[in-house]
């Protein structure tokens, strides 16, 4: 099969499409025909070699881990009735990932990919929409009058996470991005903006129950002051200071996507129902994987999904 893969960490430069041996499935696994892959930060991240040991790899990799396609072969103990479906995943990060035609994945890793749910926005949703889904939902109860602030709104987790957050009942949504992202935010949404690069977030200091960052370093070093004491902070980007945190007498925490197949489900629906906004999805061929990371890298590439 082709597939775009590295053989050691670096630059965009060292994926390259070449040839290589199909996966088979194991026991517990299927085979997926490739029809879209999401092209995420961590893939980026991955192959310049920073997460190596946060997630070793072997190398050679191939990279990304968000995928959409059909299923075309069976491994032992997988019930038939997967066969032929279409999927979506949040394929294992520790394996090789979905630039590639053919992927294996664990049966316990696949949702069915609704017929009106397009093929790009699901390649869309994996990553960002756990992550977002995650942090709004499994990191303690937002109440009734809670300020919720989401940094990096406008970006492919913060849209997510501020329209999560903009469904609980009776809070207060706060989109936290730069001026020149602001037509960028999801139009479904009814939320006050600040600018981070006026120092919109000074005012903010001290008055909000509960920081979402998907932005990390200089922003989540202000991101420190925003809670109220006994207030919550949590991050997807970085670890958090312990000693900051303790300062500020806040709850910080840094939280890794997890794969959950009925949290991915609910998000497909949302999408599917209109009432999940994913921004603009650019589509390239698979061949483009590193004209992808490098503009991914650069910043405000927007959503990009590699077609093979």
């Amino acid at each position: 099969m082709m597939a775009v893969a590295l053989d050691r960490y670096g630059a965009p430069d060292v994926l390259s499409m070449r040839e290589c041996p199909q996966p088979r499935p194991e026991a517990g696994e299927v085979l997926v025909k490739v029809a879209a892959c999401g092209v995420n930060p961590l893939d980026w991240k991955a192959r310049a070699g920073h997460l190596a040991g946060f997630m070793p790899h072997r190398l050679p990799l191939i990279p990304g881990w968000d995928v959409v396609g059909r299923v075309v072969e069976l491994g032992e103990g997988v019930s038939p009735d997967w066969l032929d479906a279409d999927i979506l995943a949040l394929a294992d990060y520790l394996h090789d990932g979905g630039y590639a035609e053919y992927l294996r994945v664990a049966v316990d890793r696949l949702v069915r990919r609704p017929a009106a749910l397009a093929v790009p926005d699901a390649a869309s949703l994996p990553t960002p929409g756990l992550t977002a889904m995650q942090a709004i939902r499994d990191t303690g109860t937002i109440e009734v009058g809670e300020r919720i602030v989401v940094t990096g709104a406008a970006g492919t987790v913060g849209r997510i996470a501020l329209q999560l957050a903009a469904r609980i009942r009776g809070v207060e949504v706060i989109a936290a991005i730069r001026r020149n992202a602001t037509e960028r935010l999801p139009g479904n949404v009814d939320a006050d903006i600040v600018h981070v690069d006026d120092d919109g977030l000074a005012r903010l200091h001290g008055s909000v129950d509960f920081v979402f960052d998907t932005v990390g370093g200089k922003l989540l070093a202000e991101c420190y002051r925003l809670p109220r004491r006994g207030g919550r902070l949590v991050t997807a980007v970085q670890p958090v200071d312990p000693a900051a945190c303790e300062a500020a007498g806040i709850d910080g925490r840094f939280i890794f996507v997890q794969n959950n197949v009925a949290q991915l489900a609910e998000l497909a629906r949302l999408r599917v129902d209109g009432q999940l906004d994913l921004g603009t999805i650019e589509t390239l061929p698979l061949a483009q994987a590193a004209d992808a990371h490098a503009r991914l890298e650069a910043g405000g590439a927007g959503r990009l999904v590699l077609v093979p």
